[in-house]
């Protein structure tokens, strides 16, 4: 991949790292469903920030504690392709 690449700095310019701090720690024992530690925090820090997450595990996506993004909607935001 070619970071300076103009399209993949468009890309990732629109990209917000969220930090992995108290909150998130504190709610990753809380989980209500089972996984690896990188999709336990990638899920429990989508729930912390109440940011929706697009998923398609299925553990996660039976979580009640994770908000999931609907397939129609990740398509409807999603910039059109070249």
């Amino acid at each position: 991949m070619d970071l300076d690449d103009r399209e993949v700095a468009r890309a990732l310019a629109g990209l917000h790292v969220w930090p992995v701090d108290i909150a998130v720690a504190r709610a990753s024992v809380r989980l209500d469903f089972r996984a690896g530690p990188a999709d336990g925090i990638i899920a429990v820090t989508s729930a912390v920030h109440n940011v929706p997450l697009v998923n398609r595990d299925r553990a996660i996506g039976q979580s009640k504690l994770v908000p999931l993004a609907l397939a129609a909607e990740w398509h409807s935001r999603a910039p059109p392709r070249p």
